[in-house]
């Protein structure tokens, strides 16, 4: 089962399995909380309806170290042939704010490696190994490692950037 609801993890406390969100409305407040990875895990927190709507998720105060992946996963698989189907289903309205992800890796992912979004402030990126993100179908240079898209007040130091497609990180407002 997925959380829901509201939900305020203890202080001090490392997690070393995934969580998941599958519900509309669901907050997850870690409180300072580590997500550990232990370089075998490829996420820390997933974000899908499967198969259904999901919208009006906020996570915050998180700390992500050593995935092998992704820190926290925006997801949504089922992909039909109709674009509007796939816009309805698609997650919305998801918040990440005061967010940590160290000590990762972010390999080949086929878009950026991280995407902060509008709706994302006060993340701190550091310590990570991006590497071979971008890349698409045949090898086609699409993306950067971390894409800034109107995302405020993040801290992003101390991180490698290896053979990633279009480079390090870019900046959108």
């Amino acid at each position: 089962p997925g959380l829901s609801g509201h939900v305020v993890l203890p202080a001090g406390c490392v997690f070393q399995d995934v969580v998941k969100i599958k519900t509309s409305n669901t907050s997850l407040n870690c409180n300072g909380s580590v997500f550990e990875g232990n370089n075998t895990l490829k996420v820390g927190v997933m974000v899908d309806g499967e198969g259904q709507p999901i919208e009006n998720v906020s996570i915050e105060n998180c700390v992500f170290r050593n995935h092998a992946s992704h820190g926290i996963a925006i997801n949504f698989k089922e992909l039909t042939p109709d674009i509007e189907e796939n816009y309805r289903l698609a997650p919305r309205n998801v918040t990440i704010n005061n967010v940590t992800l160290s000590h990762s890796r972010i390999l080949n992912s086929g878009g950026a490696g991280l995407y902060l979004d509008t709706g994302s402030r006060q993340n701190s990126i550091h310590d990570n190994y991006f590497r071979g993100n971008g890349f698409q179908d045949g090898g086609v240079r699409k993306r950067e490692a971390i894409a800034v898209d109107a995302s405020a007040y993040n801290k992003i130091e101390n991180n490698i950037f290896e053979s990633n497609a279009k480079g390090g990180i870019f900046l959108y407002k």
